[in-house]
């Protein structure tokens, strides 16, 4: 399955990039890039104030870009919360 994911274009497709996989004392290891932060680090910070529409909008349409993407290829995401949804400052 992780042979799959790492086809999708990480840019494109508003999703994490897979690196490789290893077996480390019997544990399957996965290496993916090192984002800046999750959805929920963004919440905690803001303690309590609400998003914006502007803000939500491009977070949204990121999410549903990525679902789409996995779902193309059979995958589903199986543990979505905002600690698994990782932010990029792009500026």
């Amino acid at each position: 399955m992780l042979d799959v994911v790492s086809i999708l274009d990480p840019v494109k497709k508003s999703v994490v990039q897979f690196f490789e996989r290893f077996v480390h004392k019997g544990q399957t290891c996965l290496v993916f890039e090192k984002l800046d932060r999750s959805l929920f680090d963004l919440l905690d910070e803001r303690e309590g104030r609400p998003l914006s529409l502007n803000e939500i909008r491009p977070v949204a349409h990121q999410l549903l870009t990525a679902f789409d993407a996995l779902k193309g290829i059979g995958v589903v995401h199986s543990d979505l919360k905002p600690d698994n949804v990782m932010l990029v400052n792009h500026s």
